[in-house]
């Protein structure tokens, strides 16, 4: 008897961390982050694509009738000098550090 309730327990416990995981994986996914969008775009830039990024990010905003790429549509010389900087420098430089601090 102690044997079963045991194994009952145990299959009621089990249940419910699968029951969790896969309410946090069904969660709604973040937007996109401005660099996310930007690498999106290079990509697309290098197959071709003539579109600028607030066009390219409106456009994917529409065919996907969500919201992800709407960081793309606030694109500017200083944003986009930061997200450059970041993806060529990273962390090795306080340079990312300063230009937090102007964004």
């Amino acid at each position: 008897m102690k044997a079963s309730l045991f194994s009952l327990l145990t299959l009621i416990l089990c249940l419910a961390e699968t029951i969790a995981q896969d309410s946090r994986h069904q969660t709604q996914p973040r937007p996109l982050t401005y660099e996310q969008v930007l690498a999106q775009w290079d990509r697309s830039r290098a197959f071709g694509d003539p579109r600028d990024l607030k066009q390219f990010s409106a456009d994917l905003n529409e065919f996907t009738k969500t919201d992800d790429y709407s960081e793309g549509l606030r694109d500017g010389p200083w944003i986009r000098f930061y997200a450059r900087s970041k993806q060529i420098f990273g962390d090795a430089t306080g340079l990312e550090s300063l230009l937090a601090c102007a964004r």
